[in-house]
């Protein structure tokens, strides 16, 4: 397996999940994350985190601030980067970026590819963060044609089939006998 340095990256995308609901954290400038002087950075420079929800306003879920802060620290070690930590839990802000809503309760995986897609295409880093005309709801719902057209393009020109994919090896089999 290669490992990946998360923190060489300009933004890294987290698809978040909590009860069902799929929600996206981009972090910015994640290598300054860690920094051992904060007060050397600009605004520009400093790591944040922009969250993008369909449903609501009301900000970022508690645990899943943790997780990602988990798993940032976990990277930060694995990658044995010879700077030591200036704090366990880094200080990650995060604005939520106020975008168009969802009309129905199943869309929610659509709009965060649809976030996702626009922000790779054109970052942003201000913070008014006021992306409600951003597109139109209905341009996120087309997502969904997209993506089944993409996936019936792919299995018609792959030899590897969607079962192959999901394929659990023969190794990790288990076979369960039930006596009566």
């Amino acid at each position: 397996k290669k490992k990946v340095n998360v923190f060489g990256k300009r933004y890294i995308f987290f698809p978040l999940c909590d009860d069902r609901h799929w929600t996206l954290l981009i972090v910015l400038h994640p290598r300054h994350l860690f920094a051992t002087r904060q007060t050397d950075q600009t605004n520009d420079q400093r790591a944040s985190a922009l969250y993008f929800d369909s449903l609501s306003d009301r900000g970022m879920p508690g645990t899943a601030y943790r997780y990602v802060v988990d798993f940032l620290v976990g990277a930060w070690h694995m990658n044995d980067v010879s700077q030591t930590l200036n704090t366990v839990q880094p200080g990650l802000t995060v604005f939520t970026v106020k975008v168009p809503k969802q009309r129905d309760g199943v869309s929610c995986g659509l709009y965060l590819c649809h976030n996702a897609e626009l922000f790779a295409k054109e970052p942003f880093t201000d913070v008014s963060l006021d992306k409600t005309s951003w597109y139109s709801p209905h341009d996120a719902v087309l997502k969904r044609a997209k993506v089944r057209n993409t996936i019936q393009h792919w299995q018609h020109t792959t030899t590897t089939t969607v079962e192959d994919w999901c394929a659990i090896p023969s190794s990790t089999t288990t076979t369960t006998t039930t006596t009566t």
